[in-house]
């Protein structure tokens, strides 16, 4: 199943469903067919929007939407976590971290060319 944020619920871009940090997504199964699933953790992000995207990149004919998805999944990633994780991230990096931007520059230190995924 490859899913995407092909419509957000009518609450999502603004107002408490936003400030929840819960999407409703739109996924594509193989056959062509759709279904509405509610990301609610970090967990839920990663399994159906960033893994998802990167099976598909790998397994399959790379497109521009793949290519798009792949990096919006990983760009977003961050600021998943951080919401959903704070206490866990600033656990593991120090308490110095404020923001998921603070998180995205220790994932830059860490890892080469991550910056990419930015630009």
């Amino acid at each position: 199943m490859f899913c995407e944020l092909l419509r957000l619920a009518p609450r999502a871009r603004f107002g408490p469903a936003r400030q929840a940090h819960a999407e409703t997504i739109i996924c594509r199964d193989i056959d062509g067919g759709f279904m509405e699933k509610r990301l609610k953790n970090a967990r839920d992000y990663f399994d159906n929007i960033t893994a998802a995207a990167y099976q598909q990149f790998m397994d399959g004919e790379v497109t521009f939407l793949v290519a798009y998805s792949m990096a919006a999944g990983l760009y977003h990633l961050t600021e998943w976590v951080w919401y959903h994780d704070k206490a866990k991230v600033q656990a593991k990096f120090g308490g110095h971290l404020s923001s998921s931007g603070d998180l995205w520059q220790q994932v830059e230190n860490a890892i080469t060319d991550a910056g990419l995924i930015r630009e």
